[in-house]
């Protein structure tokens, strides 16, 4: 379980948990490797006024090649890995999904899904959009132990964020902190 994980300076239980990839075939759709995480987001002026901004919600691994989707039963959805995919909340046969798409392979799958019958998109974004993520994995070049992830999140009220989370590796707890995390909002 990851705990307080949107707070600066904060232990996060495994960040390599933000890092682990599902694996599935190429330009499918599937829904594995979900999991629930607690998380505190009540310290980020931006997070505050959602609907989630304490308590638990579902993290979505990225699943190179594929569209991975998960119906979040009312809680925010938290996904990592974005170098350029889509993250996004839709409804379809009656079902609210959150899906991290894998761009490009499966662009041309994303724009059938959203020509089916019963497809209606709530919100969608791409969270490498909001950054100059290259200036930022630079700050972190060159610093043992030290990481950057690109994350997206999806409030069960239909807000969208873009984190840019840097880690190191505590070498005396043996696990991962965060050191920083910038969030913008993006809708």
């Amino acid at each position: 379980m990851i705990t307080s994980v949107f707070e600066t300076g904060s232990i996060v239980t495994d960040a390599n948990d933000f890092s682990k990839e599902t694996t599935a075939a190429e330009k499918t759709e599937v829904s594995f490797g979900v999991k629930e995480i607690d998380l505190d987001a009540s310290r980020h002026r931006f997070l505050r006024g959602t609907k989630t901004t304490r308590g638990s919600c579902v993290y979505l691994p990225y699943a190179p090649g594929a569209i991975n989707w998960v119906i979040p039963q009312g809680k925010a959805v938290l996904s990592s890995n974005f170098s350029g995919c889509w993250f996004a909340k839709y409804k379809l046969d009656g079902a609210i999904r959150v899906a991290h798409v894998g761009t490009p392979q499966c662009n041309d799958l994303w724009a059938e899904i959203k020509t089916r019958q019963g497809f209606q998109l709530i919100c969608e974004f791409k969270p490498t959009d909001a950054v100059d993520t290259k200036k930022q994995f630079e700050l972190l070049s060159g610093r043992e132990g030290a990481g950057g992830i690109i994350i997206g999140l999806i409030t069960s009220d239909d807000k969208c964020f873009m984190g840019f989370g840097a880690y190191k590796l505590d070498q005396k707890l043996g696990k991962s902190v965060y050191t920083a995390l910038m969030w913008k909002k993006m809708n």
